[in-house]
C-alpha cells in the first residue's frame, strides 16, 4: 500500500484536512466535528435507535464473533474466497472499501491493496485494528473507521471495489445503503455482496428460538447466538434471488454473478459441526452438485452477489 486513503465529512462529503487534532476531526466546510477514539475516527452522530442498538450489540460481541461463526473454518474460507476472487483480479493499486468489516478477517486477505474498513461498531473496528497492527504497525493511516453504511465518509467515484459481507441485512435502509455504495464506486467498479442469508431458513426461525429448539441446539453449541441477537438479526427475513435482481433495476448496477452456496454445510454451520479438511472438501463438492440442480438450488443457505457500476 502506498496511497493514503482520503476520508471525507459524512455530511457534506468534503475531504478532511489531514492536519486535524489527534482527538477529533473538524470539517472546514460545514464545521462538523467528529471524535477520534483509540485512534479510530467515529464518523457519525445522532444514530437512530435501530443503528445505535446494532452498534452497541456488535461491540458487545466483537471478541466472540470469530468463534461463534467459525470464521477460521475451511468451509467459511471457501465461502469467502468465492467472492473475494473478484477483488483479487484487481491490480494492487486498487482502492478497496469493506463496509461492516466486523473483526477484519477479509481485510487481512486484502492488506496488499489500498484498503479501508468501516463498521458501525467501535468494538469491531478496534478488534480489527489489533489484528492488523500485529501484521504491519504502519498500515493504519485512515484505514479503519467507525461509520454508518448509509452515510459513508468518502467522496464520489472513489473506490475500485466495495465489499459488504454478511451485513446487508443489518442495514436499516438497504436501498439507501446500496445507493451510498454505488456513489462511492468508480465507473466500472465492482460491488461484492457476500454471504447474505437466503429466505427459506427464516420460515423456521421460531423453531430455533423456541425453548425446545434452544435446548436441542445447546447440545451442539452454547453461545450468544442461541439467546440474543441484534435488532436486525431478529427482524430480517433473508433474501430471495429476485430481491437482488430488483435492487439492480433501480440503480446503476449490472449483475455479474449470483451464486447460491451451502446446503449440507448450512446445517453443519447451524449446529457448529466442524469436520476435517478432506471431509469439508467432499461436502462442499456435494453441495455444489445439489445446488446445480433446478428447484434444489433455491434451498441454499447463502448468496454471493457481484455487480458492476455502469454509466447510465
Amino acid at each position: 500500500m502506498t496511497d493514503e486513503i482520503q476520508i471525507a465529512c459524512p455530511k457534506c462529503k468534503k475531504p478532511f484536512d489531514t492536519k486535524n487534532s489527534i482527538d477529533y476531526l473538524l470539517c472546514d466546510n460545514c464545521l462538523s466535528k467528529y471524535e477520534i477514539k483509540n485512534g479510530i475516527p467515529i464518523l457519525f452522530d445522532n444514530l437512530s435507535t435501530f443503528k445505535l442498538e446494532e452498534s452497541n450489540f456488535h461491540s458487545e460481541i466483537a471478541y466472540d464473533t470469530d468463534d461463534v461463526h467459525n470464521l477460521k473454518s475451511y468451509r467459511i474460507n471457501y465461502l469467502h474466497n468465492k467472492f473475494l476472487k473478484y477483488i483479487f483480479e484487481l491490480p494492487p493499486e486498487s482502492r478497496i472499501l469493506e463496509i461492516a468489516c466486523g473483526t477484519g478477517e477479509d481485510l487481512l486477505k486484502l492488506k496488499m491493496y489500498n484498503f479501508v474498513g468501516t463498521d458501525i461498531s467501535h468494538g469491531m473496528v478496534l478488534n480489527t485494528k489489533m489484528k492488523l497492527l500485529k501484521l504491519e504497525k504502519n498500515c493504519m493511516n485512515n484505514r479503519l473507521l467507525v461509520a454508518d453504511a448509509e452515510c459513508l465518509p468518502f467522496m464520489d467515484n472513489y473506490f475500485d471495489a466495495v465489499l459488504i459481507v454478511g451485513a446487508l441485512h443489518h442495514l436499516e435502509n438497504i436501498e439507501q445503503g446500496i445507493n451510498e455504495m454505488v456513489r462511492c464506486l468508480k465507473n466500472e467498479g465492482i460491488l461484492v455482496i457476500g454471504s447474505e442469508p437466503t429466505r427459506w431458513p427464516y420460515y423456521f426461525k421460531f423453531i430455533k428460538h423456541s425453548n425446545l429448539g434452544v435446548r436441542f441446539l445447546k447440545l451442539f453449541r452454547d453461545d450468544y447466538s442461541l439467546y440474543k441477537g441484534s435488532v436486525a438479526d431478529w427482524n430480517t427475513v433473508g433474501f430471495k434471488r429476485s430481491d437482488f435482481e430488483n435492487k439492480i433495476k433501480s440503480s446503476e448496477l449490472e449483475l455479474i454473478d449470483i451464486t447460491p452456496l451451502f446446503f449440507i454445510n448450512g446445517f453443519l454451520q447451524l449446529f457448529k459441526i466442524n469436520t476435517s479438511e478432506n471431509v469439508a472438501k467432499f461436502l462442499i463438492r456435494l453441495d455444489e452438485i445439489i445446488l446445480s440442480t433446478p428447484i434444489l438450488n433455491n434451498l441454499s443457505w447463502k448468496w454471493n452477489v457481484v455487480m458492476k457500476k455502469v454509466s447510465l
